[in-house]
């Protein structure tokens, strides 16, 4: 239930709101935080009293006011809070999802559930990638590649696979102008928003593309096509990931690169289990990527972990 008032205090601004009229030195009420937020006091006062028994905001001994430490205010608050708050988001995905889910136990049930079914998946992930890489992509990711001084010389063609809503190449793309990126993504929706985004925030960002392709069955033309390739948290939903690695290795060039970002699991859960997070993790795994992994006979899903 934690997780669940968390995704509220994040899809309707209250942590900004709780942050912008309190603090420790001046705590403030349930009324003044509702009338901030131009919301309901009392449904804004449940959701205060949530938050405190979580330990994830500070009350008084009044049990009347409120406010967030300042140790939190970055992890819950602004424009960039702590990826974890964003990730929370798929609760609501997988709570919805999960008639169907309990349904694929059975020996006799569905193998899986198609990607379609997970509602605004495509929107949420976006949401988390945002959150998890962008700041990191130009001052980190590129510079651990290798690719710096080859992105700025230009002429380099580059493929992201799985891009989702295409945060990734759009930002390599507005930075290094003389180059050409590519993305491919199975959903048509992601795709649609890709671009939807592309030309409302980048407009004349033409060194930019998106289209519908599954990954593991590329266009025959695209042969030793890319000087670099990238995978960002995609190589674990597929049903068959050595078919898309053999299909990425046709498409690079005999000197290409290839640069896959991926979860930081283990395959045991003994040593799994120690790590921030984890559960978390493998609850996502089992009511989304083992579903969608193991939509298929001959299936080789790897899931999240």
């Amino acid at each position: 239930m934690l997780s669940l008032g968390l995704v509220m205090g994040y899809e309707l601004q209250l942590f900004n709101t709780l942050a912008a009229v309190s603090s420790e030195n001046e705590p403030a009420t349930s009324i003044m935080i509702a009338e901030k937020a131009n919301m309901r006091e009392r449904y804004v006062r449940e959701w205060l009293c949530l938050m405190a028994c979580g330990k994830l905001i500070e009350v008084d001994e009044s049990g009347e006011k409120f406010w967030i430490s300042e140790d939190r205010i970055e992890d819950l608050c602004g424009d960039k809070p702590n990826p974890l708050l964003v990730f929370q988001q798929f609760i609501l995905m997988c709570a919805k999802a999960y008639p169907s889910v309990i349904g694929l136990f059975k020996k006799d049930g569905p193998l899986g559930m198609d990607n379609k079914m997970f509602d605004e998946f495509d929107k949420r992930m976006a949401a988390f990638s945002e959150a998890t890489h962008k700041d990191a992509i130009i001052n980190k990711f590129v510079p651990a590649t290798g690719m710096q001084s080859k992105l700025e010389e230009g002429g380099i063609q580059a493929l992201d696979v799985g891009c989702g809503r295409g945060m990734h190449i759009a930002e390599l793309g507005s930075h290094f102008p003389k180059c050409f990126f590519t993305g491919i993504d199975l959903s048509l929706d992601a795709v649609v928003g890709a671009n939807k985004k592309r030309d409302e925030a980048n407009a004349g960002l033409d060194n930019v593309s998106y289209m519908q392709m599954n990954g593991q069955m590329m266009k025959d033309e695209w042969t030793e096509k890319f000087d670099w390739v990238m995978m960002f948290d995609a190589c674990h939903d597929q049903t068959r990931p050595d078919r898309c690695l053999k299909e990425i290795y046709r498409v690079l060039k005999p000197d290409g690169l290839f640069s896959m970002i991926e979860i930081d699991g283990t395959s045991n859960v003994y040593k799994d289990k120690e790590m921030d997070g984890s559960t978390f993790m493998y609850g996502v795994s089992l009511s989304h990527c083992l579903p969608v992994g193991m939509n298929s006979e001959g299936k080789h899903c790897f899931t999240t972990c």
